[in-house]
This record gives C-alpha cells, sequence and structure tokens, in this order.
C-alpha cells in the first residue's frame, strides 16, 4: 500500500511525525478519509477521535480543534492538543463536564455557553478514545 508523510504539529511538540497508510478524522462535514494521492487540500478539524493506519495497523489519537492541509504527498495537522490514549486521564475529563456543566447553569454570556459546550465535546471525545481503546 502506497504511504503518505503526516505531520501532526501542537504548540508544545512534534506529536507525530511519519508515513502511513491513512488517516481519518472529523471536519465540519464528517468523517473524512486520506490516503497517499490525496489532491491539495485545507480542512478544518473538529475535537474528537483520529484515526491513523500505519503498517496496516489502526491507532487512535485525540484531537483537539484545528486545520489540515495536504500539500506535495503530507498532511500537516495543527491542533491546540493531540494525545495518544495512555496521556489520557479518564477522572479528568469527567471532571472537566462536570465543570462545564456548572458553567452552562450559571453562565453570563452566550460566549460562557459555547466555550462550556466545546469544553464538553473535548472531554466527551477524550473519554471516546478510551473507550474506543479498552475494547481493541
Amino acid at each position: 500500500m502506497a504511504t503518505f508523510r503526516l505531520e501532526i504539529l501542537t504548540p508544545d511538540r512534534r506529536f507525530f511525525d511519519d508515513q502511513i497508510d491513512m488517516l481519518i478524522f472529523t471536519g465540519s462535514e464528517g468523517e473524512i478519509g486520506v490516503m497517499a494521492g490525496h489532491i491539495p487540500m485545507a480542512a478544518t478539524i473538529e475535537a474528537g477521535p483520529m484515526r491513523i493506519k500505519k503498517d496496516g495497523e489502526w491507532k487512535e489519537v485525540f484531537s483537539s480543534e484545528g486545520f489540515l492541509s495536504i500539500m506535495d504527498g503530507t498532511a500537516r495537522v495543527l491542533v491546540q492538543t493531540a494525545e495518544w490514549p495512555e496521556e489520557i486521564d479518564r477522572r479528568r475529563a469527567e471532571e472537566a463536564i462536570v465543570r462545564a456543566n456548572a458553567r452552562i447553569a450559571h453562565q453570563r454570556s452566550r460566549s460562557d455557553f459555547f466555550r462550556a459546550r466545546a469544553a464538553i465535546a473535548r472531554a466527551m471525545a477524550r473519554i471516546k478514545v478510551l473507550n474506543d481503546t479498552d475494547h481493541h
């Protein structure tokens, strides 16, 4: 199978940089799959699981919101946060949901509501990555 280079960059580290078989991520239009030879494109990334197929095996990663660009056979992902399942703290994610729900209940502005909703989505996506990984 043909491969292509995937780089996942966060503000504090080069999270991933290797040749892979396929990438699946959630964009604003739903799940998008990328394979070698994909046309150049730019896309937004929604917080959630990102699946990487390398050497025929799938790995799942939590990714926060960000951007992807494909150019010259390389997919570059720029996100605020990327975490392997073993880096995710389930208790912390569950506590983030509780805190965000409390912020929604006592919201002072529309922006408070949207920030809290985004925090819930990120925490739930982290838990989903953990749950998906527990079943493999």
